[in-house]
């Protein structure tokens, strides 16, 4: 296209010159002569309006064709009606052995956000499953037979729960998770791991989120 609309104003700019040169009936008849230098100059004029038309229409037809721009993908997280928020997993607060509730609690918290960085599955919040189970009026703390984690599972409406327990023998934590089928109660995968300190709780945390998450 673009060849092609050099093409046309080559010839035009060539037709200009060629009627810009000066004819023998010019020098003869200065009537004449000043009635083609009119058909002259109109003639490139009109060569100039023509050529500054078919430019005004190339840029009118790069402005059409070019593709507009794509609009950005919208990614929903979650979805809520009733207050009910549908996702694929939860994880449940660990049970304490012979450490603090509060420890168990947080080391639940290294896994889900474990979880949510490996972009595999879509896990509830925290905040969010703590007020479904408060409307609810669910205890979840000691839940981690399969019979307890079916009805937390089905209460948050997920269709998988991990449900696990932090342990402490001597100066050793122990770690073991299980990943719960809400709707058969089957327990799909289980691992565990230990730490020699509570510093290392949140590396062994990972480790075991990784485990569970392979095929």
């Amino acid at each position: 296209m673009i060849q092609h609309i050099k093409r046309v104003v080559a010839i035009l700019l060539v037709s200009c010159l060629v009627f810009s040169l000066p004819t023998p009936v010019q020098a003869d008849d200065p009537n004449t002569q000043k009635n083609q230098t009119g058909i002259q100059i109109w003639s490139c004029v009109g060569v100039i309006l023509i050529i500054a038309g078919i430019f005004s229409h190339k840029n009118k037809m790069d402005r059409t064709l070019k593709p507009s721009p794509r609009p950005k993908p919208v990614t929903i997280s979650k979805i809520k009606k009733n207050h009910i928020i549908i996702n694929n997993v939860a994880v449940s607060d660990f049970v304490a052995k012979n450490t603090s509730a509060m420890d168990a609690s947080i080391t639940a918290d290294f896994f889900r956000t474990a979880l949510i960085k490996s972009n595999t599955c879509d896990v509830i919040d925290k905040s969010d499953m703590d007020l479904i189970l408060a409307e609810a009026k669910f205890q979840q703390s000691g839940c981690t037979e399969a019979d307890c984690a079916v009805k937390l599972g089905k209460i948050l409406n997920v269709k998988y729960m991990y449900v696990g327990s932090l342990s402490r023998m001597g100066h050793t934590y122990f770690i073991s998770i299980n990943l719960i089928d809400v709707e058969t109660g089957r327990i799909i995968k289980s691992e565990d791991g230990e730490a020699e300190s509570a510093e290392q709780i949140k590396n062994i945390t990972k480790l075991i989120a990784n485990k569970l998450i392979e095929k």
